[in-house]
């Protein structure tokens, strides 16, 4: 987004006001700038969402799509004054829709029963922590995380996992639900809330009960896990 050098105190003052008499972009950077200065969340929120509708009425939603998620994501979920916690919820899912390709393996799937983010296909380090990080940011009474392994990470691989467990342990996941070749492991890191499996049918079964319309579900692994079967039992 290409931004003026300066605006007037006044102009920022009364941007949400201001912004309708300006050029299109000019009015855009206005908003952006008042919204980078403002300390207060739900003001914060304000300008940014109304910059969306801004950039959406031109059609040119997809330009601040990606930023308005990554800023989203930066604000703790417990600071999101409750009038804002639906649609930033909604739009944290909109990215994950649109990151994820729809292919039966990295998918959202809003069933009649729960919430499931499926990505099934690839797992390592970065994309754990990217996607239990954003799963963080989703307000549902429940989250259930059932993870897999993560391949080829050689030498280093235990010390992942365990990085992984801990994190999940850290951003409130009510149940973690593993299977892999770390069981002990996971149960010492995350204690009472993880549950360790050996068969996926009997991972899936679990899940299901205990999850329902107030659950989010993530579902993450390698692919030759093949957990894209635990979604299909959940739908």
């Amino acid at each position: 987004m290409c931004i003026r050098d300066r605006f007037s105190i006044n102009q920022l003052l009364n941007a949400s006001t201001i912004y309708q008499g300006l050029e299109g972009y000019e009015g855009r950077a206005l908003i952006y700038q008042r919204a980078l200065l403002s300390d207060n969340i739900e003001n914060k929120l304000k300008l940014f969402f109304l910059l969306k509708d801004s950039f959406d009425k031109e059609k040119l939603n997809n330009i601040f799509k990606n930023k308005l998620s990554k800023i989203l994501k930066e604000i703790d979920p417990s600071d999101v004054p409750e009038d804002f916690k639906k649609i930033v919820e909604k739009n944290i899912i909109k990215s994950l829709e649109s990151y994820y390709p729809k292919n039966n393996r990295s998918q959202v799937i809003q069933s009649e029963s729960n919430l499931i983010i499926l990505d099934a296909y690839n797992a390592n380090p970065t994309s754990m922590n990217e996607m239990i990080n954003s799963f963080y940011k989703i307000k549902k009474e429940s989250k259930v995380c059932i993870l897999g392994d993560m391949g080829e990470l050689g030498e280093r691989s235990l010390e992942h996992h365990l990085s992984i467990f801990k994190l999940a342990k850290d951003v409130d996941v009510k149940y973690l639900l593993y299977m892999g070749k770390y069981q002990n492991e996971a149960k010492s890191i995350f204690g009472d809330g993880c549950r360790t499996f050996d068969d996926i049918m009997m991972l899936t079964d679990y899940a299901r009960s205990v999850s329902d319309e107030s659950t989010v579900v993530l579902i993450k692994a390698s692919r030759f896990m093949n957990f894209d079967i635990i979604a299909k039992g959940l739908k």
